[in-house]
């Protein structure tokens, strides 16, 4: 009743939910006392589902004014399904994460007999926005400095990862590569931060226990940028499904190369049209999990190729300036107004 008052309150004229549109959201549960319109983002909710063969949430989705998408992949999965063909495996792993990550989806799967409708088709239109992302405020301090704070060892080849400390975000996979790029260059030295909590990165520190000191649990931390600006490389293994992953821009901010998953819409960062690439990709498994060899491939080739490093680190800078905040509050304005127009 409170998201109710508040709309008549203050005389809102358009919803914006980052909780996608289903039977089970709690925004459907209100939607029939609303007269204003609503937009929907799409943050890989509706395209996590396309993949593991369910279209029940399409007659609520099309309750929406519009759907935003994150992604040009998204946008395409949306509308089309996902075109590239999806195996039993990876279906079976989709399912598992959306269980355990994505209470909406996960609930929506549970319903699926209870929905109706599966075969209409979506008529609710899609646009395409990339995500804003604010630029870090004040000065950071050398690399150096930070590495010292740490108790890394002086030149040190430092790669970062953030993010929930799920399956999804691959951290395993991650430490398998990590660990065998370190057996293969055993004269060289390396540190890797991890930024974020959960249960993967809760196993793998009772794993490692005190045998890897270069490896640096932070938790979550309130300001990853302090830690990305102290990287060399950032990585992001995702698995079966992702969004456009923030992580990767806000590496890019601090002129970090990001390894990541050839996956949905990450190629559109990493080597966006009429770019130079700010990245590698790395090949994927048929079950959609990160080739453990093409991931630590690229990790080696920026630690033996500095001319590598030193392009993809310029470029990286670039990219940075399509997830700028004011295109994206422009690109909104511009649906809202739309929208509203066509309400009338």
């Amino acid at each position: 009743m409170m998201f109710l008052y508040t709309i008549v309150r203050h005389k809102i004229e358009v919803v914006h939910s980052h909780e996608i549109l289903t039977k089970q959201s709690r925004l459907n549960a209100v939607l029939r006392f609303l007269s204003v319109p609503i937009v929907v983002t799409d943050h890989s909710g509706y395209t996590m589902l396309r993949k593991v063969q369910d279209v029940s949430f399409i007659p609520y989705a099309n309750k929406a004014r519009a759907i935003i998408a994150v992604s040009e992949y998204a946008a395409k999965a949306l509308l089309y399904g996902d075109q590239s063909g999806v195996s039993e495996q990876a279906r079976a792993l989709g399912q598992k994460i959306i269980a355990s990550d994505y209470h909406t989806e996960a609930e929506t799967l549970k319903h699926k007999e209870l929905a109706t409708g599966q075969d209409e088709p979506l008529t609710v239109p899609v646009a395409t926005i990339y995500n804003g992302v604010l630029r870090h405020q004040g000065t950071l301090p050398p690399p150096e400095v930070i590495h010292q704070e740490l108790g890394i060892a002086p030149g040190s080849f430092v790669f970062g990862m953030g993010g929930r400390g799920t399956e999804q975000k691959g951290w395993h996979y991650a430490l398998a590569a990590y660990q065998q790029l370190k057996q293969r260059h055993p004269t060289r030295k390396f540190a890797w931060l991890c930024m974020g909590e959960g249960p993967c990165l809760t196993a793998m520190q009772h794993e490692l226990g005190d045998t890897a000191p270069d490896i640096i649990f932070l938790g979550n931390v309130q300001n990853p940028h302090y830690y990305m600006s102290a990287c060399r490389v950032g990585l992001v293994p995702s698995s079966f499904n992702e969004g456009l992953p923030l992580t990767i821009v806000e590496f890019f901010e601090h002129r970090v190369p990001v390894i990541a998953s050839d996956l949905c819409g990450i190629p559109e960062v990493i080597v966006p049209a009429n770019h130079e690439p700010g990245g590698l990709l790395i090949e994927m498994e048929e079950d959609l999990t990160p080739r453990i060899a093409s991931l630590l491939k690229n990790m080696e080739a920026y630690v033996t190729q500095p001319e590598l490093w030193e392009e993809h680190a310029q470029a990286a800078l670039s990219i940075r300036k399509m997830f700028d905040v004011e295109e994206f509050v422009q690109a909104h304005e511009q649906l809202y107004t739309k929208v509203l127009f066509s309400s009338k």
